[in-house]
């Protein structure tokens, strides 16, 4: 819930009349727990049709990749506890 994927999930299962993707690169060793939530809320929503997770990328794919989206967000949403 730190990055925010649940609000942003959230918000993507009501463009049901829109096309669109979102892929998620990133470590998915990091939070296990935070891993679980994400494909739990993908199932949740609906959306594991729709939204694509990669895991770890190396740079050459990252690139890549970036290259190919149309628009990107790289600044979570984080919580800070105090």
């Amino acid at each position: 819930q730190r990055k925010g994927f649940d609000v942003l999930l959230a918000a993507l299962a009501t463009l049901t009349e829109l096309s669109w993707q979102l892929t998620i690169a990133g470590d998915l060793t990091r939070d296990a727990v935070a891993v679980a939530q994400l494909h739990h809320d993908l199932e949740r929503f609906s959306l594991t049709k729709r939204v694509h997770v990669l895991g770890t990328i190396e740079t050459a794919g990252l690139q890549t990749l970036l290259r190919s989206q149309i628009l990107r967000s790289s600044s979570p949403t984080i919580f800070s506890q105090g």
